[in-house]
């Protein structure tokens, strides 16, 4: 007897039951669950990418930091805000240039002619990135490809003083950099690691100073963080600003800083008079 008479018959779908791929229904509910993971990942991907640019911006403000302090290893003081009032002003952030790792562009300038003269206007118009905060996007309609105007732009602007809180606080340049007069560490008496030293000021435009070589990025703050885009402390990375203490290290001061810890925190005095 012939084996293959003993098995059972293998059962068989007719062509019409085969399945060909998705149905219509199916495919649309892949693609729903689809939608629903990059939603779900979206978020993270933004948040990824600003602690990205927050971790850039402090290392700028941070490279800053020792280039200042070498300043100050050098000759034995910080930069002034300003090197000159009235007729050149050269500002700290273009001083420090050399101790930057950008000698070249230092050596373009000519401090006996004013920032934005002719003799000074290739140097001025370099952009340099370690003075621009990644995440900013608000900017002044003259801010682009990294220029102020004509001229290179900066996020940072050095702090003139405070003229916020209590009357006693309002004193002209109680910061650590002010015109033409540099200080030395050991005048900062509201201590080293507890004074600002330079604050994001980002997004400004040639009419708000907003340039590295013009001498009046020095600025006050005059009321909370994050209140004023014009010489004020003022970021686009949400809740707060970095900010550069004249030990070198660099922070993240939330916009919730009341403003008579602010102006402590400006002013080179441990006490300043009434």
């Amino acid at each position: 007897m012939n084996d293959r008479s003993l098995r059972p018959p293998v059962a068989t779908l007719p062509c019409s039951a085969a399945r060909d791929g998705f149905s219509l229904v199916e495919l649309l509910v892949v693609i729903a669950i689809i939608g629903v993971l990059i939603s779900l990942l979206l978020p993270a991907v933004q948040a990824a990418r600003a602690a990205a640019r927050r971790t850039a911006c402090t290392a700028n403000l941070r490279q800053v930091g020792i280039s200042v302090l070498a300043y100050h290893d050098v000759y034995a003081h910080l930069p002034p805000g300003s090197a000159s009032q009235k007729r050149h002003r050269i500002a700290w952030s273009a001083v420090v240039l050399p101790f930057l790792e950008q000698p070249g562009v230092w050596q373009l300038i000519d401090v006996n002619e004013p920032y934005n003269s002719n003799a000074n206007h290739d140097a001025a118009a370099t952009v340099l990135p370690v003075y621009l905060c990644p995440s900013t996007a608000r900017r002044a309609a003259d801010r682009s490809e990294g220029r102020a105007g004509p001229l290179g732009a900066i996020d940072y602007g050095g702090m003139f003083g405070a003229m916020i809180g209590e009357v006693r606080w309002q004193q002209n340049g109680n910061g650590t950099l002010v015109w033409n007069t540099p200080f030395r560490l050991a005048q900062i008496t509201g201590g080293t690691s507890q004074t600002i030293l330079v604050a994001e000021d980002s997004g400004r435009g040639a009419a708000s100073n907003g340039q590295w070589i013009n001498g009046e990025n020095i600025f006050d703050q005059t009321g909370p963080i994050n209140r004023e885009q014009s010489d004020e402390m003022w970021s686009d990375h949400p809740g707060g600003v970095h900010v550069l203490l004249c030990d070198g290290s660099a922070h993240f001061l939330p916009d919730a800083t009341d403003t008579a810890t602010l102006a402590h925190l400006i002013t080179r005095q441990a006490d300043p008079p009434p």
